[in-house]
């Protein structure tokens, strides 16, 4: 069962609400559905600063952030199942996987900032138009 799976089971089962509260979270289901929002929140600045870059670069760079952010998607989803392999079959794995996905989509999101936001003449980036 997939991570977004076992966590949608887990809402329907457990029957609670969607915390309110993130910082007075205490109950594992609270905290994974905290997990989720977070997750969901981060990977939609992720695609709003994503789709921003793309407006912004000239077709033949589109390309390459395109495939760029494809390999990345790939990275990132492997990396998260590699690290949180520990807790596979354990109920706290959704959450554990969700902070993954959060920690290296926040990291990314620094990256494409850096990308975007670099000094005009730095060779070391790909400045967007």
């Amino acid at each position: 069962m997939k991570p977004s799976q076992l966590l949608a089971a887990t809402l329907i089962f457990s029957g609670m609400a969607m915390a309110e509260d993130c910082s007075k979270a205490q109950t594992q289901s609270e905290m994974l559905i905290c997990a989720d929002k977070d997750s969901r929140a981060t990977d939609k600045a992720l695609n709003t600063l994503y789709g921003e870059l793309l407006r912004r670069y000239e077709p033949k760079y589109q390309v390459l952030l395109k495939d760029a952010e494809r390999r990345w998607i790939a990275y990132r989803d492997a990396e998260c199942r590699f690290e949180t392999a520990a807790t596979e079959d354990g109920s706290i794995h959704p959450m554990a996987y969700a902070q993954c996905i959060t920690a290296k989509t926040k990291a990314r999101i620094t990256e494409l900032t850096a990308q975007r936001d670099c000094a005009e003449g730095d060779f070391s980036c790909n400045k967007p138009q």
